[in-house]
């Protein structure tokens, strides 16, 4: 079975969004991705990785990933799943892609 994905300009306006709030964020340490899933077609998930080295010689570390639906609102991604697995196995199947210069997924 095939399937065909094109991103609205509401989702492609609230990824640049992201992208400009994350690349504005003071960590060094820190990794900006755009994500895709084939199970959830019509959506586009973000996901914004980040370390910090404290002043005890710890690391921090903030992971935040979040789904953007079609008319470009954003919805909660952990509460979507009834338990841990399923979120894992989601997770599993995540591609990580990126936009062409005409606003076009391009696998990574």
């Amino acid at each position: 079975m095939k399937s065909t994905t094109k991103l609205t300009p509401f989702q492609i306006q609230k990824m640049y969004e992201y992208i400009k709030k994350y690349s504005d964020e003071k960590s060094e340490n820190k990794k900006v991705s755009l994500l895709f899933n084939p199970r959830t077609p019509k959506d586009i998930y973000v996901s914004y990785l980040s370390y910090d080295l404290l002043d005890d010689n710890s690391v921090s570390s903030q992971v935040e990933l979040i789904c953007i639906k079609e008319d470009g609102s954003v919805v909660d991604f952990a509460n979507k799943f009834d338990n841990l697995n399923q979120r894992l196995e989601f997770e599993s199947q995540l591609l990580e892609v990126d936009l062409d210069a005409n606003a076009k997924i391009v696998i990574l």
